[in-house]
């Protein structure tokens, strides 16, 4: 999805049911760990994380640090998915391209051309 991540740094926990009830939608993406919490609505195109126990730079840091990993892990295992579906996708049309025979196009007929004299195009129309 894409769009903008709204960050949310909570003093103590954060858990998924109290994401979904901030989000409003009992039925959004969630992915929860110790130290973060991921809530997507891919309706409304809204991404939030609330990061748990930020009660000093440290902590806050590594759930930061914590939720980019997972991020990064997961745009990879996107991309990878998306190169196999284009590989399939070759492999499947050069089997179709192999099995059916080539026909040839259907030759274009010959437009007639219309010739205009030179008297007939300098011709002003009747006033």
């Amino acid at each position: 999805m894409a769009g903008p991540v709204h960050l949310i740094a909570c003093h103590r926990g954060a858990t998924e049911s109290q994401s979904l009830k901030h989000l409003g939608f009992p039925d959004a993406t969630v992915v929860s760990t110790r130290s973060w919490v991921y809530v997507a609505d891919e309706v409304q195109e809204i991404q939030i994380v609330f990061l748990a126990n930020c009660r000093d730079e440290t902590t806050t840091n590594l759930a930061i640090q914590g939720f980019f990993e997972w991020l990064a892990q997961v745009q990879e295992e996107m991309r990878r998915a998306r190169a196999a579906a284009r590989s399939r996708i070759v492999r499947a049309i050069s089997r179709e391209a192999a099995v059916q025979p080539q026909v040839p196009a259907p030759a274009l007929k010959k437009s007639k051309r219309i010739q205009i004299s030179q008297t007939q195009s300098n011709k002003q129309p009747p006033s």
